[in-house]
This record gives structure tokens, C-alpha cells and sequence, in this order.
């Protein structure tokens, strides 16, 4: 579930339910203004939840450029269809190395 502008990969919640593992994707790492990225970095290392060590969290974050803001929320349909060929090709990179 996307966790909002304070905590992109809401891991914590998910101990807090119980879980012993998650996989986060985190697919918009890198598309805000330098100047927003560089101040919330700061709030979240600030205000970031404490994630139980009980949990086993896996973080996958796209292996290419995704995109600006705004190509993020207007609609193209090749952008669409790369960002899928992406999260495909992380998807099965991950497994690969992650999983057994």
C-alpha cells in the first residue's frame, strides 16, 4: 500500500499486523524536484517508524529511470507499457535472487 510523502515503504505496519516478511516496491524513488527530495529525505529520517528485527523486509526499487512527476500522473500509454516491462524484468531479477 503506498505509504504518502512521510514514509514511502510503510514496512512497520505490517509488523504491527503480525507479519514475519514483506516485500516493499517503492516505484517513484526519484521523481520530485531535488529541492522536495532533499527535504523530505531529512523528515523521513526524522519521523521514520521503527521496523521490528523480527521482520524480514525485502526493498525492490526500479532498476531504470521511471519518469518526472508529472509523466508519473498523466496517462501515455508507453510509459505505461515500459514501467510494466520494468517491473517485470525487477520482479524476476528479485525472485532470482531473493527467493528460493
Amino acid at each position: 500500500m503506498d505509504g504518502g510523502l512521510f514514509e514511502a515503504t510503510p514496512v512497520w505496519a505490517a509488523a504491527s499486523m503480525g507479519a514475519t516478511s514483506a516485500i516493499a516496491i517503492n516505484c517513484l524513488p526519484n521523481v520530485l524536484p531535488w529541492p522536495i527530495h532533499v527535504a523530505l529525505s531529512a523528515v523521513r529520517r526524522l519521523r521514520k517508524m521503527p521496523v521490528s528485527p523480527e521482520l524480514k523486509a525485502h526493498f525492490i526499487r526500479p532498476s531504470g529511470w521511471m519518469g518526472t512527476a508529472r509523466e508519473a500522473m498523466v496517462w501515455n500509454r508507453g510509459n505505461v507499457e515500459r514501467w510494466l516491462e520494468l517491473g517485470r524484468k525487477d520482479g524476476e531479477e528479485f525472485v532470482k535472487e531473493n527467493l528460493p
